[in-house]
């Protein structure tokens, strides 16, 4: 497999502090092609299973963001539909000049990628600290795996509603 690594398994991290800290503490690897496929072959495979983690009746979501086209979109959407398939969500992010234009290609991808609109997010690098700060508080806020409607799971710590609108997709 190309130079595709994964930073942690679902099994290593035990709070949501941990989390957020493996997330801010990773290093962005520069590379000549967005090899989505690549990635998503290897979470399809690798991340979303017993030995690394995965809990059965708990919802597996993936965030997958890039800022770059797939050069091997093929195989990205053949990952993705077949996570789909398994009810693993997954949430697209396309980053950066092109990602607000929504007949840019990046666009069209994340929008197929993702299991539905509501899980499609558009933004630009400047706002790449809110994006972020709003997936890693994503468990209070789910849609149902069978609807298309948000689904309201949990409250936040201070027991108010949660703080994210799920229709606000451009941040």
């Amino acid at each position: 497999m190309k130079s595709i690594s994964y930073e942690f398994a679902l099994n290593e991290m035990h709070s949501n502090k941990q989390v957020r800290g493996a997330i801010k503490h990773m290093k962005y690897r520069a590379g000549s092609k967005t090899n989505t496929g690549v990635a998503l072959t290897l979470v399809n495979k690798y991340i979303f299973n017993k030995r690394n983690g995965d809990r059965p009746g708990v919802l597996d979501v993936l965030i997958l963001f890039t800022a770059g086209q797939a050069h091997d979109f093929s195989i990205a959407r053949k990952h993705a539909e077949l996570m789909k398939k398994r009810n693993i969500r997954i949430i697209a992010i396309a980053a950066g000049p092109d990602a607000k234009n929504p007949k840019a290609k990046l666009v069209e991808e994340m929008e197929a990628l993702a299991t539905d609109l509501l899980n499609v997010y558009k933004v630009d690098f400047s706002e790449l600290n809110d994006i972020v700060d709003k997936l890693i508080d994503i468990d209070c806020y789910l849609v149902s795996r069978k609807e298309q409607q948000p689904m309201w799971v949990r409250k936040s710590e201070s027991n108010n509603e949660c703080p994210y609108s799920p229709s606000n997709h451009d941040v």
